[in-house]
């Protein structure tokens, strides 16, 4: 048979999968124009698109990091489980208190323990770290009267006592009155805990001379959040008194804490034959010194009994209706409390 004929015709189904000339053409044009990273996100949800990604994000952690990347979880669990609290100076603005933004150094230049008199009566440096409402307490006239009155009665049954018996000796009365005394001491600790007034203080009495150097000492622990949440030092006198504070005179776990920050930092020595002594606030206010008419400790505490102490701290708080009716009547204006001789 002769004549010619299109060879075309002679391609079978399976050739057609590479295509006429043009159709090659077009093809080889696209292999060398691909762009991989646009043709993987066209297949996002291929099988060999995840696993691409997968291989790539660990070829990525070998060359963005030096040492082993951290496993999430671990870094859960390093994570603290309250946020670091912000610096806060509740002194901020006063004139005799150290500012937030001012150095130890800068404070201590600015106030010297000696020849800052012309400020007041004390410098004053508050823990940037402690709970914003750990400063110490003013004094609260409510509170003072209520207590005054409790004080007051004691006083009116320790004259009655004496003058119902002359012949009795200070020391016995002294004796027969210690339920009494302990009373008015817990009912007045009570009520300032029920009122929010627990601030309380270590004291340390050190010479004019040795005052800079350890007020320098309290300073830069109350900055560090290594002491409690707020320090002060007279301003004038022999003897220059520095109290470091804490927040509730109940918490005898803190207070352990804060006397032994100070023997740690060499404030105080642990095997020192005296110790230093804590008092609260509100006996501050109520002027129960040393020696007072009341008979009443000036301390709650001494570093050498609170270091070998691990009891419970005590309770203050209302411990039946009847002492509740009681305070409630002696901390109102009106009728004082009837105190009953025991």
């Amino acid at each position: 048979m002769g004549g010619s004929f299109d060879t075309t015709d002679l391609i079978s189904d399976d050739s057609s999968f590479y295509g006429d000339q043009d159709t090659q053409r077009e093809w080889e044009h696209n292999v060398d124009t691909l762009d991989i990273k646009l043709y993987w996100a066209d297949h996002s949800k291929s099988i060999n698109v995840i696993a691409a990604k997968a291989a790539a994000e660990i070829n990525t952690t070998k060359t963005e990091h030096d040492t082993p990347k951290i496993d999430e979880k671990f870094e859960k669990k390093a994570t603290p489980l309250l946020p670091k609290r912000e610096p806060f100076n509740p002194m901020e603005g006063q004139e005799s208190a150290k500012q937030l933004g001012e150095s130890v150094d800068d404070f201590l230049r600015r106030l010297p323990v000696i020849g800052s008199a012309h400020i007041g009566h004390w410098l004053w440096v508050a823990n940037p770290y402690a709970e914003r409402d750990a400063v110490p307490e003013s004094r609260d006239t409510r509170f003072l009267d209520g207590a005054a009155r409790l004080m007051q009665e004691y006083l009116v049954l320790k004259k009655s006592l004496a003058a119902s018996e002359p012949n009795l000796a200070a020391a016995t009365i002294t004796r027969r009155l210690k339920p009494d005394r302990e009373k008015l001491k817990e009912e007045i600790l009570e009520s300032a805990k029920s009122n929010g007034l627990t601030s309380g203080k270590w004291m340390l009495f050190p010479s004019e001379a040795n005052a800079p150097a350890i007020w320098r000492q309290v300073v830069t622990a109350i900055t560090n959040n290594k002491l409690g949440t707020a320090a002060k030092i007279a301003t004038e006198g022999e003897t220059r008194l520095i109290c470091c504070y804490t927040k509730d005179f109940s918490d005898v776990d803190d207070i352990r804490r804060v006397v032994q920050a100070m023997a740690d930092i060499g404030l105080i020595s642990r095997d020192s034959p005296r110790g230093i002594y804590y008092k609260c606030d509100v006996f501050t206010h109520l002027d129960i010194g040393s020696g007072n008419e009341y008979g009443i400790p000036a301390s709650l505490y001494g570093s050498k009994e609170i270091w070998k102490t691990v009891s419970s701290p005590p309770d203050y708080s209302f411990k039946s209706p009847l002492k509740q009716k009681r305070l409630s009547e002696a901390f109102s204006k009106g009728k004082e409390p009837a105190r009953k001789r025991r």
